[in-house]
């Protein structure tokens, strides 16, 4: 007359770019677990949920398998409980916290990019400016940029962050000359809080 026991693990918290659970029962000195049954959206699961964890033999006193989040981007709700070969039914459980998905990298763009001189020989000041966005998503958490020579490709521990995020501007005196004749890239990326980034380059 004893149900199973099931527990979850590797439930993450915070925003993430992919998330796999494990679910694993237990129907110790029992019939043999059924199924698993579970729903992501926040539903009740029943027997006739779409989703649903199987054993390959008969008389499985453990089960345990994984829940792939690969849907779209979203906040999602892990419900679950397991049936055994006799019928009886464990109550409802559900994951400790939400699971929050953003595969989505954010967009990103250059508004304006400028050289400035204060006095005649001195280095020129540059100023970059632009906008981005994480519409829907985990939002943004920094947007960088860096200056290379054109066919040079940007060092990954020479970023600069710029201020703000959705609205941002870089300005600064770089400890080489720019020459006229001579093309720069311009190289700016944002991060979310998922981790996704979006770079984009322009010239100077």
């Amino acid at each position: 007359k004893t149900p199973p026991v099931t527990i979850v693990r590797n439930v993450p918290k915070g925003w993430q770019r992919e998330v796999t659970v494990n679910l694993e029962t237990v129907d110790e000195g029992g019939s043999g677990v059924s199924a698993i049954y579970y729903t992501t959206d926040g539903s009740i699961p029943t027997a006739s949920s779409e989703h649903k964890i199987l054993p390959e033999m008969d008389e499985v006193m453990k089960l345990e398998g994984e829940v792939k989040f690969l849907e779209q981007d979203g906040v999602y709700l892990l419900k679950f409980f397991s049936q055994d070969n006799a019928g009886n039914i464990e109550s409802v459980k559900q994951a400790a916290n939400y699971i929050q998905l953003d595969k989505t990298s954010p967009t990103l763009e250059i508004i304006s990019k400028s050289k400035e001189q204060a006095f005649s020989g001195a280095l020129p000041m540059i100023i970059i400016s632009g906008t981005a966005d994480d519409q829907n998503g985990s939002g943004l958490k920094l947007v960088e940029i860096q200056i290379t020579p054109q066919g040079t490709s940007p060092s990954e521990d020479s970023w600069l962050i710029a201020n703000g995020t959705s609205d941002w501007l870089y300005s600064f005196i770089p400890d080489f000359v720019l020459p006229s004749e001579k093309a720069y890239v311009v190289h700016v990326r944002a991060t979310d809080n998922a981790g996704n980034k979006k770079g984009i380059t322009d010239t100077i």
